[in-house]
């Protein structure tokens, strides 16, 4: 990159800065990420093309068997290593269950962090004032991430099966029917939140971004600091970055929700 350079961020930044996070944490090559990202991308669709990303999952685990086993011979110091070393139980984990963990932490790390990372560059590089928050990191960088899971949340909706029935608006719900969470909806709630569509990284409270008891994110510490970092790299290097007026920024997404494209002027 070079200043005063206009580019999209999300292709040229945020996807590859989330996913080198991944990669590197689990010890893998990094000339292997494009079929690690096509993998990863047909998993995380799976609502969309199911067929494709079963096809995906056994690819992964074809490639994974013989890295796994050069693990289990000669670990290094790399989050997969460290799942070989880890017992439940008394029992070690499977290469199936190492092969399990990767699916699920390559596409639910990168799509949401990507997406997260990408949301807070449109908000901090279109105001000069959250711009100088966010360089000076710390506990106003924490709260302007907390502001962006709960003001656009990178996962939007979850599906759920009703443990009781009930009924909600005026509709009965029954015990086992499908249901689908809107995680959007709930953290823009009027009764819980004043101005719900404003952006005010001054809020204090939860939201359900991550989910909410037993359904609550593992990966939710990580992502956030990710973003934090993602952000403070960005603008170690070129503090005075904005947006491109060139560009509208649209965030969006029915299930997946981030701006598809992030236009900006390195500076």
């Amino acid at each position: 990159f070079s200043a005063n350079q206009a580019l999209d961020l999300v292709s040229h930044y945020t996807r590859h800065f989330t996913f080198n996070n991944i990669t590197r944490l689990l010890g893998l090559p990094a000339a292997d990420s494009p079929r690690l990202h096509d993998w990863a991308d047909r998993i995380m669709h799976s609502y969309i093309d199911l067929p494709a990303a079963i096809s995906a999952c056994g690819e992964m685990g074809e490639y994974l068997g013989p890295i796994v086993a050069e693990r289990r011979a000669r670990p290094a110091q790399d989050m997969m290593s460290l799942l070989l070393e880890t017992e439940v139980d008394g029992l070690a984990l499977s290469d199936e269950e190492i092969f399990a963990f990767c699916r699920n932490l390559f596409p639910a790390a990168i799509d949401t962090s990507t997406n997260t990372l990408g949301s807070l560059l449109a908000v901090v590089l279109g105001d000069p004032a959250l711009r100088a928050l966010a360089q000076g990191g710390g506990k106003p960088l924490e709260s302007l991430v907390q502001e962006v899971l709960r003001w656009e949340p990178a996962l939007v909706m979850v599906p759920r099966e009703c443990v009781r029935s009930f009924e909600l608006g005026g509709a009965r719900i029954n015990q086992g029917d499908p249901v689908r969470l809107c995680i959007a909806a709930a953290n823009s709630d009027p009764a819980v939140y004043a101005r719900p569509r404003e952006f005010d990284y001054t809020r204090t409270g939860s939201h359900l971004a991550f989910g909410h008891g037993e359904h609550f994110c593992l990966g939710s510490h990580m992502a956030r600091r990710v973003v934090e970092t993602g952000v403070q790299v960005l603008l170690e290097h070129f503090p005075d970055t904005r947006l491109d007026p060139g560009h509208e920024v649209a965030i969006c997404g029915g299930v997946l929700r981030g701006p598809r494209e992030l236009w900006a002027v390195l500076a």
